[in-house]
């Protein structure tokens, strides 16, 4: 016995698969043409699209809170008046009723953070092309603009008494 690959049996075993297939083909497709159609089904009506239904899925299956709080915490280190150090702050931003409607923390936190660098953009504190950088940002600009205050601390914080 030794092994050996007979390659006119490969050959023809493919041959034959081909022809089967074809010949089958040809079945099917005669017997498509001889069959009569089936009548299409009445479009079903016309419902809310994937994306209304998300939204109503997240607006009312699950509870709105009006009692969530935001910490942010900051850890800085680096060198200041040649010293190496360490500088930590922590905040919490609770909810917020603005012209008659509340917001969650979560909401004010997202949007001011979204809406305070596009105004920024707008009044030309950050770059006008390329990638903007969180780093590219002002904390003074970001922390005054009217969207960024919401950041800015309620009672005096560790990071304002160290400068």
């Amino acid at each position: 016995g030794e092994a050996k690959f007979a390659v006119g049996n490969f050959v023809t075993a493919i041959i034959k698969f081909v022809i089967v297939a074809w010949v089958v083909f040809l079945i099917v497709k005669a017997v498509n043409k001889v069959m009569p159609k089936k009548e299409e089904a009445p479009a079903a009506p016309a419902g809310p699209s994937d994306n209304d239904l998300l939204k109503e899925i997240l607006e009312n299956a699950i509870p709105v809170t009006y009692q969530d709080v935001v910490i942010t915490f900051v850890n800085v280190t680096g060198i200041r008046n040649g010293q190496f150090v360490q500088i930590n702050d922590a905040r919490k931003i609770y909810h917020q009723e603005i012209a008659g409607h509340h917001w969650s923390a979560i909401q004010m936190t997202t949007a001011a953070g979204i809406c305070a660098a596009v105004d920024l953009h707008r009044s030309g504190k950050l770059p006008k092309k390329g990638f903007v950088r969180q780093e590219d940002m002002r904390f003074d600009d970001f922390i005054s603009n009217r969207f960024g205050k919401t950041f800015a601390p309620t009672t005096e914080s560790k990071m304002d008494s160290i400068t």
